[in-house]
């Protein structure tokens, strides 16, 4: 059973037509989760019918996914990773505070997008670390209430739509015909995200 997830590790998505692979740029451990969720269009399945019956049937591939996320914060760099926002910057009295502008130059930058999952199952726990290779984040939307008596602790939600990878992996075992979704089971946290880390080309210095 599913017991928790934790972080959010993305990266700059990069194809190359010539050599036909898929790599990622400097990656980063961009912000704590609170919670995710996936949803996914699945074509029909296209049936085969002999004898009045389903001789042979192909099962509907993803159709269209979304990926949305909570995290504590969206910040800075987020933003520019995410959006290609600009850093911007303004100086009060001596001192020059940074800051981010969004304007028509902005795109939605596809990302290699991960995230762990946190299982137990009897009585073990293990973490599955989960890869969108391809992920194209909108813009989020803003909102936030005042304080009261108690702290009301908001969080910022992400909206992302998940597509096929450019890879084609023939020559590996499996071959990978543009995969949406990859996973793998760790013994503890730490693997999980030391995985993603890799997968992502996250350095010590970004994370």
């Amino acid at each position: 059973m599913k017991t928790g997830v934790s972080y959010l590790v993305l990266a700059p998505y990069h194809y190359d037509e010539a050599t036909d692979k898929v790599t990622y740029g400097e990656g980063a451990i961009t912000a704590r989760m609170a919670e995710y969720k996936v949803a996914v269009e699945v074509e029909d399945d296209n049936k085969c019918y002999l004898d009045n019956q389903v001789a042979e049937t192909a099962p509907g591939r993803m159709k269209s996914a979304e990926l949305t996320v909570s995290t504590g914060e969206f910040d800075s760099k987020m933003s520019k990773m995410l959006l290609s926002a600009k850093e911007i910057t303004e100086t009060v009295g001596s001192k020059e505070i940074k800051g981010v502008a969004y304007d028509d130059d902005m795109i939605s930058s596809p990302v290699g997008a991960g995230l762990i999952e946190e299982h137990v199952f009897h009585g073990e726990y293990f973490y599955r670390a989960f890869l969108f290779p391809k992920t194209a984040f909108s813009i989020p939307a803003g909102a936030a209430s005042t304080r009261g008596e108690s702290i009301d602790w908001q969080t910022q939600e992400l909206t992302g739509t998940i597509m096929r990878s450019d890879q084609k992996e023939t020559d590996e075992t499996p071959p990978l015909h543009h995969p949406w979704q990859k996973f793998w089971d760790c013994e503890s946290e730490s693997q999980a995200l030391s995985l993603l880390k890799q997968v992502l080309n996250v350095t010590e210095a970004s994370s």
